[in-house]
C-alpha cells in the first residue's frame, strides 16, 4: 500500500536531526518498517500555503476611453520600455469626428454669447437713462412741492391777508365818514348827493371786505387743499414711477442676464465637450509612465480554462476602463499565498517565511509576513467548503539579478512557533476515535492502543503530555484489525486514560492521524491540517 511512501517522506522531511530522532526500525531484510521510537525532540510549529509571485509596485494601464474602441498598434508583451514610450494606439476616428462636429457647435455657441453679452450691455444702459428720468422726475416734483409750500402758499396768503386788512381799513374809515357826513347833512353842512355817494362808497367797501375775507376762506378750504393734494400726489406718484422703473429694470436685466448665463453656460459645455474629446483623443495613445517590464492585464487575468478575454492584438476591441497593460516593477517582489482558515488565528505579521519558488529550480527565498487578509475566501466551485485567507508576504531578494516575474508559482512556509525539547512523534502515528486520540504501541507483534493527550502540534510532528514514555515505539499506519489490541474502554463519565485529550470538534477517523482541534494544550488554535496514511 503506502507504508513505504510514507516513511520516504517522512524521512525526507525530517532530514539531518530529524531521521537520527526518529530512524525507522529494519528487519533482518534490510527492509523498512512503519515504527520508529517516541523522542525529545526541538521542531518548528509551521504553516504553508500556495500562491504565486506579485509586484509590490506595478503600474497599470487602463483605457480612458468612454467608448469601446480597436486597437490599432500595441507594444509585443515582454519588451522593457522607458518612460514615454507608446505602448498602445487606439482607434479614434469615431472620436475626431465628434470632435470635428463639437467645434462647429462652439462657434455657433461663441456668436450666441457675444449677442447675449451686447444685449446685457444695452439693458444697462437702458435701465441708467429710464432711472435717470424717474429721479429727475421725483426732484422735479419734489422741488415744486417745496416752491408752492414755501414760496406760492405764503405769498397768496399774505396778498389775501394784506387784501383783507386794506379793505377793513377802508371800510372803517367809510364808515367813520358816513357818520361824520350824516351828521353834516343833519346840520345842513352837506347836500344830499355828497351823503349818497358817502353811502355808496361805504356799501362798496363793506363788500370789498366780505370778498376779500370770502377769498381768504376759499382759498384755505378749497384752493390751498386742492393744491396740496396734487402736489404730494405728483411727488408721490414719481416716486411709484421710480420704484416702477427700478423693478422693471431688475426684470429686464436679469432676463438679460439669465440669457446672458443660459448663453455663456452653453459655450462652456461645448468648450468642456471639445477640451473632453480632445483629452479622450490624446488618452486613445497610451504611453509608459514610467520604465518597466510590458505584461498585458490579460495574462495576468487569466482563469483555470485560459484567458477568458484573450491576447491583445491589433484589432481587439478594448471597453472602458479595460486594464490593458500592467508595468510591474520587480526589483521588489511579493509572495501572495493562501493559508488555511484553522491556522489564521497563529499568523501574525512580522514572522518569518520561506518561499519556494518553482520557476526558479525550487530556489528559496526568506521572507516576512506582512499583511493578512481581512476576509476569507472560498475555494471555488472545487471545495466551496474550504475558507482560506490571503496572506503577503515581502521577500528579500538581495542585490543579485533574480529573473523573477509576477504570476509564478510559489510555496511558503511560514514559521509559527518553535517548541523546544519535547516529547514527540510523527503526526502519522496519532488517530483519533471518538473522543480519544491514541498511539499503537509494538509489542509482542501486536499493536496496543495508547490513549494519550496531543499539546502542540506540526504538519509533520505532535507533542506528546501524557500517555507514552521515551523510547516507545509507536507506529505510523493503522495496523490489520487482527493485530490490534483495544485499549480498556474507560466507564462511562470517567476518563478514558489518565491525561486524556478533550473532545475533538473534528469528525472522528479511523486510521489516520488526528485532526486539528480548536485548541491545542497550550491554549492556541491547530496550525495544520494533515491527511490521514491508509494501509
Amino acid at each position: 500500500m503506502v507504508k513505504g511512501v510514507i516513511v520516504l517522506a517522512l524521512v525526507v522531511a525530517l532530514g539531518g536531526g530529524g531521521w537520527l530522532a526518529f530512524k525507522p526500525s529494519s528487519n533482518s531484510e534490510g527492509q523498512r518498517i512503519d515504527i520508529v521510537p517516541a523522542s525529545t525532540i526541538s521542531f518548528e510549529i509551521t504553516a504553508t500555503g500556495n500562491g504565486d509571485l506579485r509586484a509590490r509596485k506595478q503600474t497599470v494601464l487602463r483605457s480612458e476611453l468612454e467608448q469601446n474602441a480597436a486597437i490599432v498598434e500595441v507594444v509585443e508583451e515582454g519588451s522593457r520600455v522607458s518612460k514615454g514610450d507608446v505602448l498602445v494606439r487606439l482607434n479614434a476616428d469615431e472620436i475626431q469626428t465628434k470632435l470635428d462636429d463639437e467645434l462647429l457647435q462652439l462657434e455657433s455657441a461663441k456668436s450666441e454669447l457675444v449677442g447675449a453679452e451686447n444685449a446685457y450691455q444695452i439693458q444697462v444702459s437702458d435701465n441708467e437713462s429710464a432711472l435717470r428720468q424717474a429721479l429727475l422726475k421725483v426732484e422735479l416734483n419734489e422741488l415744486e412741492l417745496r416752491k408752492w409750500q414755501e414760496g406760492e402758499v405764503k405769498e397768496q396768503r399774505t396778498k389775501l391777508q394784506l387784501d383783507a386788512e386794506r379793505a377793513e381799513r377802508e371800510e372803517s374809515r367809510l364808515k367813520a365818514k358816513l357818520e361824520r357826513s350824516r351828521e353834516l347833512f343833519t346840520r345842513e353842512f352837506l347836500s344830499k348827493d355828497e351823503l349818497d355817494r358817502d353811502e355808496l362808497a361805504y356799501v362798496e367797501a363793506a363788500s370789498a371786505l366780505q370778498t376779500t375775507q370770502l377769498a381768504q376762506r376759499v382759498y384755505e378750504e378749497f384752493t390751498y387743499e386742492r393744491d396740496l393734494k396734487q402736489k404730494t400726489s405728483d411727488v408721490e406718484e414719481s416716486n411709484a414711477e421710480l420704484e416702477r422703473v427700478q423693478r422693471r429694470n431688475e426684470s429686464e436685466l436679469a432676463s438679460k442676464d439669465a440669457a446672458r448665463t443660459n448663453r455663456r453656460r452653453q459655450f462652456e459645455l461645448r468648450e468642456e465637450r471639445v477640451a473632453k474629446m480632445r483629452k479622450q483623443i490624446e488618452a486613445a495613445v497610451i504611453k509608459a509612465p514610467t520604465d518597466g517590464l510590458v505584461v498585458y492585464a490579460t495574462s495576468l487575468n487569466q482563469n483555470m480554462w485560459n484567458n477568458e478575454n484573450g491576447t491583445l492584438e491589433v484589432g481587439t476591441e478594448i471597453r472602458p476602463n479595460q486594464e490593458i497593460i500592467v508595468l510591474p516593477d520587480t526589483t521588489e517582489m511579493m509572495a501572495v499565498v493562501r493559508i488555511p482558515e484553522a491556522l489564521m488565528g497563529r499568523v501574525r505579521p512580522g514572522q518569518n517565511a520561506v518561499v519556494t519558488i518553482d520557476a526558479a529550480l525550487g530556489k528559496k527565498y526568506s521572507g516576512t509576513v506582512e499583511t493578512i487578509g481581512v476576509m476569507a475566501q472560498s475555494g471555488g466551485w472545487r471545495d466551496p467548503n474550504v475558507r482560506e485567507y490571503e496572506v503577503r508576504i515581502g521577500l528579500d531578494m538581495g542585490a543579485e539579478a533574480h529573473g523573477l516575474k509576477p504570476s509564478m508559482r510559489c510555496e511558503a512556509r511560514l514559521t509559527l512557533n518553535t517548541v523546544e525539547q519535547a516529547l514527540a512523534v510523527p503526526i502519522q502515528a496519532v488517530f483519533n476515535e471518538g473522543r480519544r486520540q491514541f498511539v499503537y504501541t509494538a509489542q509482542d507483534a501486536k499493536y496496543h492502543q495508547k490513549p494519550v493527550r496531543i499539546g502542540r502540534r506540526s504538519d509533520l510532528y505532535a507533542e506528546i503530555v501524557e500517555g507514552i514514555a521515551e523510547g516507545d515505539r509507536v507506529l505510523l499506519r493503522q495496523p490489520p484489525t487482527a493485530q490490534i489490541v483495544k485499549a480498556e474502554e474507560p466507564k462511562q463519565g470517567a476518563p478514558s486514560a489518565p491525561g486524556a485529550a478533550p473532545a475533538s470538534n473534528i469528525p472522528a477517523q479511523r486510521g489516520g492521524p488526528p485532526q486539528p482541534r480548536a485548541e491545542d494544550s497550550g491554549g492556541k488554535k491547530p496550525v495544520a491540517q494533515t491527511t490521514a496514511a491508509r494501509d
